[in-house]
This record gives C-alpha cells, structure tokens and sequence, in this order.
C-alpha cells in the first residue's frame, strides 16, 4: 500500500508537473494573442489616423494651390495697374516738361514786358513824349484842359442853337 500510495502520489505530482508546464504555455499563448490582438487594433487605428492625415493633408494642398493662384493673379493685376501707372506717370513727366518750358518762355516775355514798362515809365517820368509832357508840363496841361473845357461849350451850344451850325436844305 505503501507503494500504491506513493505511485499515486508520483503520478499526482507528475501530473501537477506536466500539467503546469501546459497551463503556463497555454496561458502564454493566450497572452500572446492578447498582445497580437491589441496590435491589430493599434495597426487598424493608426492606418485611420493616417488615412485621415492624408485627406487633410490633401485638402490643405487643395487650398494652397487655390491660394497660390489667387496670388498669382492678383499678382499679375498688380504689375498691370503698376505698368498703367508707370505709362500714366510718364505722361504726366512730359506734360510737366512741356509746361516748364512753356513757363519758361512766358517768364521770358513777362520780364520783357516789365523791363518795357520800365522804359516807358521812366521816359513818361523824364517828361519825355506826348504822355510826358502832359504828365509832368503843367502849361501843356493847362491848354488841354481849355480845349476840353472850349469843346464842352460848343457842343452846349450846337445842342441849344443847331440852326446856327448846320443848314437843311431839302431839294
């Protein structure tokens, strides 16, 4: 009995044995496919994230080649209104230079006129000429003003006596 006794506690304890080495085998199997599942899962959400990564990457692209266009042509407007503006500026310069000569040309004359004036008025000051002498010879002033004085007398008196003046005769 003994011996029966102690088989059936070897085959317990070979068993125990043999049954651990497979329970701890199985149980890492199982943690195994734990992890592998796990794996797949984190696989499954990055191709995802990756996925929708590369849709927005794909929109942001999009919308800088839409913005890169609207630069370009407002890029293109702008050297067109800076041509126009150029053209319009240079117009404007030659006008500008046609004007200065112009005025140039009329300062010239008007300096000539002045310096004319000048003469004229120093002469009329010296009493030289008609103009100067009635301007600065008080006799000469005196007659013209009898003259004019005489000529208002008879224009009153042709008014007052016509018939003295002029004869009508009708055929």
């Amino acid at each position: 009995m003994k011996q029966t006794f102690f088989c059936a506690c070897l085959a317990v304890v070979i068993t125990t044995a043999m049954a651990s080495p497979a329970d701890a085998a199985n149980k890492e199997h199982q943690q195994l496919m734990a992890d592998l599942r796990m794996l797949q899962e984190q696989s499954q959400l990055l191709q995802n994230l990756i996925g929708t990564v590369t849709d927005t990457l794909k929109a942001v692209n999009a919308r800088l080649d839409q913005q890169s266009e609207t630069n370009r042509k407002a890029f293109a407007d702008q050297q067109l209104i800076i041509t126009n503006l150029t053209n319009d500026v240079r117009v404007i310069r030659e006008k500008l230079d046609d004007n200065n000569v112009r005025i140039g040309s009329l300062t010239q004359e008007v300096d000539s006129l002045r310096q004319s004036l000048q003469s004229v008025s120093a002469k009329v000051d010296s009493g030289k000429g008609t103009l100067g002498k009635l301007v600065n010879d008080d006799k000469l002033y005196q007659d013209v003003s009898e003259a004019t004085a005489n000529i208002k007398a008879l224009i009153a008196d042709i008014k007052a006596h016509p018939k003295k003046y002029f004869k009508v005769e009708i055929f």
